[in-house]
């Protein structure tokens, strides 16, 4: 995997002043230097209207439809964003805004669910959340998979997670991904994760951002 965080979002000071020809351009160049893959972020559109030059769910389809048209791979990025998912309430709402994510994108490959920064949900109710996800991702891409990344973990959280993969192996579950804000190695995340399952490497790269002047 060779990609890139592409996030449409007001955190970001490039991506939220960008119209759909700045990403084309942006992933043509992507493809051009090897890569193979964009990440998109699952904007919920809890950001003031002003923030953006587009609802966040009209740029997630689109810059997926351009990715998917010069064969990258699309990938998603979907924190869970609640603070409690023993509230049913908030399950539902979770899973109602990725199903219309699901629905919207015309092409996702995977989707990265981060134990934390941001969520910080347990993974005693993290990983019965991401096996609905799973099943509602398959309803409408039954190719793609849901990877879940160990960052922001700690030592008790580690020890379920891996736990659970080992006694259950269960088979919503794509991947693993190491991430930042974990003290765990690739060879040492290997070592726990049973061998069905990959890993996917994440390393952040801090560049800076020539922001477009309005």
């Amino acid at each position: 995997i060779r990609g890139m965080q592409l996030g449409f979002r007001a955190m970001s000071n490039t991506y939220g002043n960008w119209e759909l020809p700045q990403f084309d351009q942006q992933i043509r160049d992507l493809a051009v230097f090897g890569g193979n893959a964009i990440e998109l972020v699952a904007g919920f559109d809890r950001e003031a209207p002003g923030d953006l030059t587009m609802p966040s769910l009209d740029n997630m389809a689109g810059v997926s439809g351009l990715a998917a048209s010069y064969g990258l791979d699309v990938w998603l990025w979907t924190p869970a964003r609640e603070h409690n998912y023993s509230d049913p309430a908030l399950v539902a709402r979770t899973l109602g805004e990725w199903e219309k994510i699901f629905r919207a994108v015309p092409r996702i490959d995977g989707i990265y669910v981060p134990g934390g920064d941001p969520g910080d949900t347990p993974p005693e109710l993290l990983l019965p959340l991401a096996e609905r996800q799973a099943a509602l991702l398959r309803k409408y891409h039954p190719r793609a998979g849901v990877w879940i990344s160990v960052q922001g973990f700690n030592r008790a959280h580690l020890d379920y997670f891996f736990d659970y993969l080992r006694t259950r192996q269960p088979d919503w579950l794509a991947g693993v991904i190491q991430s930042s804000w974990t003290d765990l190695t690739i060879a040492q995340i290997r070592e726990r994760t049973p061998a069905r399952y990959p890993i996917r490497s994440l390393s952040l790269i801090h560049i800076s951002e020539p922001t477009r002047l309005r």
